[in-house]
Order: structure tokens, then C-alpha cells, then sequence
């Protein structure tokens, strides 16, 4: 028969491509799913000893027994590759987290401690009255706070794969905020929609250029929604959100629309409850 001479060599039928699949689905496929390949083969491998006629020998049952145990030895070392990887994972984020650590405490932290001591001689400065150095201390003070700023804006952006833009804080815009809100949630997710209206009116405040902007909390039935206008420039070509509040939204399980135009941008952001 047919089916026969496809699954015969040299007379005897042929386990190499129940291998190649069990193999195949151990390279690409889960646990789960080696596994079912596994019992599928050997069904399918019985089966067709019997549709071809022949008796069903002790060596057709070891070769459906090699197969399981194929199959065994492969979801075996898939297991020891998947802790390997997990555990690979686990060296490489506590690699990372020791360099943040240096670097937090080589640069940012020895730069908040040599303020903390500018600060003290102000002081020291403004009572013995020698307020123009005391003045020209603070201002020097104000511009390495500054700088500091956005060196930390920087070093976060890069840890998150953005891209950096500087301190807009001096462009002599105050942006009037309305905030409208109206909704009751628990306290875990509450927390994150003040965060998003905080991150909002900073992002909003040092990028935007706007004179006035509107924050709107809606609470539907089934989700909230929150709205962000304001009349600046925009977002520009391409898009490029805000990466806090949309990766506090990714975590949250919602979705931001952005609309931006000239002289407005809008956001849109909703999610479950």
C-alpha cells in the first residue's frame, strides 16, 4: 500500500521523522508542547503499524518506546535550558542592578552630598550678613541643581531605551492647569491615575510651551478615561509619547491615543477598572 512504502525503508517502517518532529518541537516549541508531539507520534506510529497489516512485534513496540523516551530526554534538557536561561537572567539583572548602584552613588549622590555642604556655607554666609555671596553661592547652586536635573532625566531615559530631551523649565511658560476629576476606584490603581495626572502637568509643563491645558478624569462603567489638552506645539513628526505614562499605561493594561496638531495635542487614555 501506499501508506506503507511512505513510512518503509528497506522493509521495515521508519521512526526518523517522528524524531524530527519530536526534535523540532523541542527546539521551538514549550514543554507542553514537546510533550504532546511526543504521545501524538507514538500514537500515530502504532497506528500505522496496524493500518499496514503488519503484527505488532516487540520491535515495533520498542521503537514506540525509544520514541517516548526520545521525547522524555528532550523535554528534559528543555527543562534544564529554560533554568539555565531564567538563571542567566537573574546574573545579568543583578549585574545591571550593581551598576546603577556605582553609578547612583559616584556621581549623583556625591553631587547631593557637595550641595548639601554649599548649602551649609549659605547659610554660615547670610549670618554673618554677607548676603551678595550668600546670593551668588545660591545661584551657582541653582544652576548645578539644574544641570544635575537633567543628567538624572538622561541616565533614566537611557535605562528605559528613550530618547532625551533637555529641561525646558526656563522657557518662561506657566501653563494654567484645570483638573477635573470624578471617580472611585481602589487605591492601587487611584494611585496610578494621580501619577499619570502628575507626570502629565510636568511633561506638560517643561515640553509643551502651552498657556493653558485641561485634565479630564472620566468614570465610566467599564473603564476610566482620562483626557489631556493643551494649546503648545505638539507633539512633532513622528509621535513620540510621553515613555512614563505609557509604559505606567502598558502596565495597567489600557490604551493611549495621541492626536497632536498645531498649536494643540490631545491624549486619550483608557482602562479597565
Amino acid at each position: 500500500m501506499f501508506t506503507v512504502n511512505v513510512f518503509y525503508l528497506t522493509g521495515e517502517i521508519d521512526t526518523g521523522l517522528f524524531l524530527f518532529a519530536i526534535a523540532a518541537t523541542g527546539y521551538w516549541g514549550d514543554l507542553r508542547s514537546i510533550l504532546t508531539v511526543t504521545v501524538l507520534s507514538v500514537i500515530a506510529y502504532m497506528l500505522i503499524i496496524v493500518c499496514s497489516g503488519l503484527t505488532v512485534t516487540n520491535p515495533y513496540l520498542m521503537r514506540a518506546a525509544y520514541l517516548g523516551i526520545a521525547g522524555y530526554v528532550i523535554d528534559f534538557f528543555g527543562q534544564q535550558r529554560e533554568k539555565f536561561e531564567a538563571r542567566v537572567f537573574e546574573l545579568e539583572a543583578e549585574v545591571e542592578r550593581h551598576m546603577i548602584a556605582r553609578s547612583l552613588h559616584d556621581s549623583y549622590i556625591q553631587a547631593l552630598a557637595g550641595i548639601s555642604l554649599r548649602l551649609e556655607s549659605c547659610r554660615d554666609m547670610l549670618r554673618a550678613e554677607q548676603h551678595e555671596d550668600a546670593l551668588t553661592e545660591i545661584e551657582e547652586i541653582q544652576t548645578e541643581v539644574s544641570e544635575e536635573y537633567d543628567d538624572v532625566r538622561k541616565y533614566v531615559r537611557s535605562l528605559s531605551g528613550t530618547d532625551w530631551r533637555p529641561s525646558e523649565n526656563d522657557s518662561g511658560f506657566n501653563t494654567e492647569f484645570r483638573v477635573q476629576a470624578s471617580f472611585a476606584v481602589g487605591a492601587s490603581l487611584a494611585q496610578h491615575l494621580m501619577q499619570i495626572v502628575l507626570e502629565s502637568i510636568g511633561n506638560t509643563q517643561q515640553h509643551a510651551q502651552a498657556r493653558s491645558a485641561t485634565i479630564n478624569i472620566l468614570d465610566d462603567p467599564e473603564r476610566i478615561r482620562i483626557t489631556i489638552d493643551d494649546d503648545g506645539i505638539g507633539f512633532g513628526e513622528p509621535i513620540d509619547p510621553p515613555w512614563t505614562i505609557a509604559s505606567r499605561v502598558a502596565q495597567l493594561g489600557g490604551k493611549l491615543a495621541i492626536k497632536s496638531g498645531e498649536p494643540e495635542a490631545h491624549l486619550e487614555i483608557a482602562m479597565q477598572r
